[in-house]
């Protein structure tokens, strides 16, 4: 079926399709010929008739005509017509008879538009905005765009490179003084046209858009000159009143398309002198005016050749930096023979890496002074990057080669070629103009790969030709990045060709430039004010930071006061003191709105220059502190409005806490200290003592909402916080994913339809994970064990101490964003992405020590995103699986067009999607309460020594029997196995590394003075991993599932057995990553606590967990129990109230206990609440087990124990008359049952329970009774 231009496209972007994309099968098509199809429009359009606009010309005043069109093109409404208007301007300006006549016609006028111009092919849709901001020496320019993409940078870093002082001063003075002129003329403009920067309006109508009369008589005006209006601007700038001759066209213009090979000579001086009067006939040819008007000068006084370089080195600067924003780190490029650049074009190379085997050659092309560009510079600039790749490969032979090329002109109205040839050296390959390149790495989070896997399927699909030359890479990308980093439509059929209408790649290109919002922000420079172009660094409050940045000097500024405030680190570069400016920033745009009314209302820039007190990047430990006295320093410059100030070392002691106490100190300076510049000004009386706490008061109300973090993890998280040996974690990749999902079937190699695979969904699917499994297996055989092994668990650690930051960071990112942000929900996506990523890495590192490789290939992140997405797989087909098996889920799967397995997927994530919210909502309420733990107390080591001292009996009898049972059944004690894992930890981290790898002599030789050599044995035995030469080989005697990864608390988990034991040839060596051992034994502790310990053999083991399962339900009791007495409006009658013969409510049977009993008197209900202490399920077998435990098998629920209470509910609405009467109640109470959980019941979702179930953290949230 045919898509109409007006319908929803069909790739799902929810654009019309005139938007989005143009699909056009064109198989049977003959060669599109472009040179014959340009000739039959060009015919068409030079044979057409003007003759409605030469009898306009005759019969109406033309210099009132050129005026309205001036004006028209300052309407955004007419964004893209310019080559209409241009033509019409032409039509007239051409023509050999220019009657003066004072009759004008509006209505004649439009009618003309509307008859003869009613579109154009040459016209397109509007890439950027229709006025951009350009930063001089004047400051913020609004400039009109018109036609001219991407010139407002060219034209901007041309300015910027004139102002070097290698010029000289005459060439300095002339450009300046003209560029002045331009900028203030149309700035005046879009200021009395009410314009700002970055204006766009979408297009409703092609027609040219023509006002009211009465704004045409009002405006039109704005664009025609008398010499004494020129004087006063002239005057005004301080410039030459002579400055406006170098922009009157003096030539006679012919017919617009006379010029063939060249541009209109009026985008080049926009200005016509007629009569005493000046014409600015084409506004929006502003931009290529300045463009033009800078290279002129630059011929005129012979330094084009000095200017260039100095442009292309500024572009280049920035291209270079912004790769870094990719995690590209730069490598020394150590060539062994002089590659020459013989191309037309100036050249700059960088090279970095980008993976482990994996090189990126960036090459930074630029125009030359050349007038003239061929096909050989294409052949240079190729023959060029190949020597270097080659070169590159002598030094670095096992490496791979990206080649990305970067273009860049500095001449907007000429033309010249770029490219590369077919024959590059590289392995991939990828090219793109500048302005390009800015907008896709600010638009979307690139990573060290996102260019390369992108260049690798762009190459793939531009064999068969998917795309034409017609679009550039900003709507590829963007198709790319909305399909999950693929060219192919997850669902539809892939069309043979796809041309993107240039409406999309406008729309991508201004969301970059949206995003990066460049404007001038003013600061003195010595005693002068001048202007540092900035770029947005913050979405959430207004804070931007200078371009210098490319050159590596940090200047950051916040505008939320009158004035600029302006703050950088003594040091230049300080990660350390840039945490303070950040905090600073942050709570000068939170107290605005009261100290606003304390600070003079002035324009000028305040700058803060911050320095740390030394001692505070020598601090190795928080023990060192000591609670003294804060005292700042500070200096104040009048002259260049600069505050210097030092932050003290006695402040870390109260930024180091859980509390935000020591930020109220900071803020409170930093007040007092803007205060007293303001007062030392003349500006503004000093703010008191007791108006500065009331701001403090109001605004950062003592509490956890804090910007400083220093968490030491406290007693719990301490080493797993630790920032050793740790690099950014790497998360499973969207590329990897589609790649697999997309060939999968593929590799099957069965015959697959909906109708087979409904016959046995459950076979089909575990042949799928069946089949990922082994292909992650073929690609871990390639790696060496050896090397391997450390590259993941590495990563691997990364996650953990990642995880246990995002403990401290989301409780505080709450409290301090979100009013600005959603930061549950980012919380919760990400959590989702945590766990999993995690999950998989611990199921490769299994797979590898069970495996153990003996390959040669050396680990990189592109195979291990591979390998991690083949697992994911695994897991999701498997679970899938177990889902159907247990009857939680039946989702129809089926073949989409794609060639992709389709699941129908509603129900499943209805369903993971409330159990997500629920759990993670529980984690997230969970990581606030025990915010404060992780945050360093002087006082919390006496707390745990007293707490030593003060055990009980009991409870040293306890320990005891604790003790001796794991010693019976394991050899070694509970609390040895978590002192070892401890201890292990701390050894590899004091190395500075977070894996070690020792003998078994050396495993036993370090571990001898803490711990005997049984000791050792038993925790070898109980927590070692160990290799089954392949992952599909199970022991004998153990049962399988113990190694099915998708599975939870299995017993050879890399979970439970963090210790891994490898031999090469006869020698043992003992290996362990130092967070993942500190946090299983932690797990095993705490898991005995929780009563969750699974266990085989173990009786002893097994009666103490019993014991403890009856402990921890006394104890949840009881917490629910003073929860609700304290929070709820219930009247708890009390705990444990029988319901048998002679109980608290006397029956003919024992019903049991009421756990508590309790009375809401507003609602006239009796609450009989039962508490159930649960353990999370978080897997299908789980909840399969959850729901025969509660609810019993299908036609036997009398054994699920959800029964007896349902049982019990039953007793007491019956008997209503004789609760009510032992409760003393008269009046008529309803009865309900309800269950209380320690965890959320995942079951409830599946299976609706009878009575109304909760987890107490529902209870806690909701406040339900």
């Amino acid at each position: 079926m045919k898509t109409g231009r007006n319908q929803k496209c069909p790739c799902g972007s929810g654009l019309k399709y005139k938007k989005c994309c143009l699909k056009k099968e064109i198989d049977d098509e003959p060669p599109f010929n472009v040179a014959e199809f340009q000739k039959l429009f060009q015919d068409e359009i030079r044979n057409k008739d003007y003759n409605k606009t030469d009898e306009f010309i005759k019969n109406n005043n033309y210099r009132e005509t050129l005026k309205v069109i001036a004006y028209l093109q300052t309407l955004p409404q007419n964004h893209t017509k310019n080559v209409r208007l241009e033509l019409l301007v032409h039509n007239i300006l051409s023509s050999n008879d220019l009657p003066e006549n004072d009759k004008w016609s509006l209505e004649e006028f439009g009618k003309l538009l509307t008859e003869e111009y009613p579109n154009h092919v040459f016209e397109d849709p509007a890439e950027g905005f229709f006025t951009e901001n350009l930063i001089f020496v004047n400051g913020n320019n609004v400039v009109y765009s018109g036609i001219a993409n991407d010139t407002c940078n060219v034209v901007q870093t041309l300015l910027n490179a004139c102002l070097s002082p290698i010029f000289s001063k005459e060439f300095t003075r002339d450009v300046v003084n003209g560029s002045l002129f331009i900028l203030d003329i149309h700035n005046t403009i879009a200021k009395e046209l009410g314009h700002t920067h970055r204006m766009f309006e979408e297009i409703e109508s092609n027609l040219i858009y023509l006002p009211s009369k009465h704004l045409i008589q009002e405006n039109s005006s704005l664009f025609v000159y008398t010499q004494e209006e020129i004087n006063e601007i002239c005057k005004k700038l301080g410039i030459g009143n002579t400055s406006i001759n170098q922009f009157v066209c003096q030539e006679p213009l012919h017919d617009y398309f006379d010029y063939e090979n060249e541009e209109s000579p009026l985008l080049a001086k926009p200005f016509l002198k007629i009569g005493e009067l000046y014409y600015l006939i084409l506004p929006t040819a502003e931009l290529f005016c300045l463009n033009e008007f800078i290279i002129s000068k630059a011929k005129e006084y012979q330094c084009l050749d000095k200017l260039l370089p100095i442009f292309a080195e500024q572009q280049s600067d920035v291209a270079f930096t912004l790769l870094h924003r990719c995690g590209w780190k730069r490598k020394e490029m150590h060539l062994g023979s002089i590659t020459k650049n013989n191309s037309s074009y100036l050249v700059y190379t960088e090279m970095y890496q980008i993976d482990e085997n994996k090189l990126a050659l960036a090459i930074f092309i630029n125009e030359s002074e050349s007038e003239k560009y061929s096909v050989k510079d294409i052949d240079n600039i190729t023959k060029f990057s190949n020597e270097l790749i080659l070169d590159v490969k002598k030094t670095h032979p096992d490496y791979k080669i990206f080649l990305l090329l970067l273009f860049q002109k500095y001449r907007m109205l000429k033309k010249t070629i770029f490219g590369l040839g077919n024959n590059s050296k590289s392995d991939s390959a990828l090219c793109m103009f500048m302005s390009s390149f800015q907008v896709l790495i600010n638009l979307w989070d690139f990573d060290t790969l996102t260019l390369w896997k992108y260049a690798k399927q762009y190459e793939a699909v531009s064999k068969n030709d998917l795309f034409t030359n017609f679009n550039n890479h900003l709507s590829k990308m963007d198709w790319y990045m909305r399909y999950h980093h693929s060219f192919k439509h997850p669902d539809d059929t892939m069309p043979s060709s796809m041309i993107f209408d240039l409406s999309t790649e406008g729309s991508v290109k201004r969301k970059g430039l949206e995003k990066i919002d460049e404007i001038g922000i003013p600061i003195f420079f010595n005693e002068t004010l001048g202007f540092l172009p900035c770029i947005k660094k913050d979405d959430n409050i207004p804070v931007y930071i200078s371009y210098e940045f490319v050159h590596g000097h940090i200047r950051e500024c916040l505008l939320s006061y009158t004035f600029p405030i302006w703050i950088n680190a003594k040091k230049g570069i300080d990660k350390k003191a840039n945490t303070y400016i950040n905090a600073i920033f942050y709570w000068l745009n939170e107290i605005q709105p009261s100290l606003k009314n304390f600070m003079p209302e002035v324009n000028a820039p305040i700058r803060l220059i911050i320095e740390l007190d030394k001692k505070i990047y020598e601090l190795k430990s928080l023990s060192e502190l000591k609670n003294e006295r804060v005292k700042f320093s500070y200096s104040l410059d009048l002259k260049t409005a600069t505050i210097n100030f030092k932050i003290p070392f006695e402040l870390i002691d109260s930024l180091s806490t859980a509390n935000n106490e020591g930020e109220r100190i900071l803020v409170a300076f930093i007040i007092d200290v803007l205060s007293d510049f303001m007062n030392k000004a003349g500006k503004s009386q000093k703010i008191s003592i007791s108006a500065r706490n009331k701001i403090i008061n109001t605004h950062i109300p003592q509490g956890n909402k804090k910007m400083i973090l220093m968490p030491t993890g406290g007693y719990r998280h301490g080493m797993l916080l630790a920032n050793i040996d740790i690099e950014e974690p790497r998360f499973l990749q969207k590329a990897e994913r589609s790649f697999i999902l997309e060939n999968q079937l593929k590799w099957y190699g069965k015959e697959v339809s909906e109708k087979t695979i409904e016959l046995n969904k459950n076979n089909f699917l575990n042949e799928l994970s069946f089949l990922h499994l082994e292909r992650a297996i073929c690609l871990i055989k390639e790696f060496n064990i050896s090397d391997l092994l450390p590259y993941i668990i590495k990563k691997h650690e990364s996650l953990i101490q990642n995880k246990f930051f995002r403990h401290v960071y989301y409780p505080a990112r709450l409290l301090c964003y979100d009013k600005y942000v959603d930061v549950r929900k980012e919380f919760y996506d990400s959590e989702k992405e945590h766990i999993e990523t995690s999950l998989i890495y611990r199921i490769l590192i299994e797979f590898v020590i069970a495996e153990n490789p003996t390959g040669n290939k050396s680990p990189n992140k592109e195979e291990l995103d591979l390998i991690l997405s083949y697992l994911s797989q695994v897991n999701n087909y498997a679970l899938l699986s177990d889902e159907i098996r247990y009857g939680f889920q039946n989702p129809r799967i089926y073949i989409l067009p794609s060639g992709r397995v389709g699941i129908e997927k509603e129900s499943l994530d209805a369903f993971n999607d409330t159990l997500t919210s629920v759990m993670y909502g529980d984690d997230f309420d969970s990581h606030l309460e025990n915010f404060e733990d992780n945050f360093y107390e002087r006082e919390i080591i006496k707390t745990n020594i007293q707490e030593e001292k003060d055990l009980t009996e009991t409870g040293k009898k306890d320990i005891e029997e604790i003790v001796i049972g794991f010693l019976k059944d394991w050899g070694i004690s509970l609390f040895d196995v978590y002192n070892i894992g401890e201890f292990l930890c701390e050894y590899c981290l004091l190395k500075g590394t977070s894996f070690c790898k020792v003998s078994a002599e050396e495993f036993f030789s370090k571990t001898s003075k803490e711990f005997d050599k049984p000791t050792m044995k038993a925790f070898i035995k109980v927590m070692a991993s160990k290799s089954r030469n392949g992952v599909l080989n199970f022991p004998t005697g153990e049962r399988k599932e113990e190694y099915y990864p998708w599975r939870y608390n299995r017993k050879f988990s890399y979970l439970n057995r963090p210790l891994i034991e490898l031999k090469e040839g006869q020698k043992v060596y003992y290996a362990w990553g130092a967070r993942h051992m500190l946090n299983s034994v932690s797990n095993l502790l705490h898991s005995f606590y929780d009563a969750t310990l699974k266990t085989e053999n173990s009786q002893n083991i097994d009666n103490l967990i019993a014991k403890r399962l009856v402990q921890k339900g006394a104890e949840f009791n009881e917490e629910v129990h003073d929860w609700l007495k304290t929070n709820s409006n219930l009247e708890v009658v009390g705990k444990d109230k029988w319901i048998k013969p002679k109980g608290f409510f006397n029956a003919d049977e024992n019903y049991g206990d009421i756990d508590i009993l309790g009375i809401n008197h507003s609602k006239k209900i009796i609450y009989s609440i039962e508490c159930k202490n649960t353990v999370q399920s978080k897997l299908p077998y789980e909840y399969h087990t959850e729901i025969m435990k509660y609810f019993g098998k299908e036609g036997d629920e009398e054994k699920g124990l959800i029964r007896k209470h349902i049982k019990r509910d039953k007793w007491l609405k019956l008997n209503n008359n004789q609760v009510r009467s032992k409760l003393k109640l008269t009046k008529k109470y309803s009865i309900e049952s309800i269950i209380i959980t320690s965890n959320f019941l995942p079951a409830t979702i599946i299976k609706k329970p009878s009575l109304n179930t909760y987890s107490f953290r529902e209870l806690q949230r909701d406040i339900i009774l």
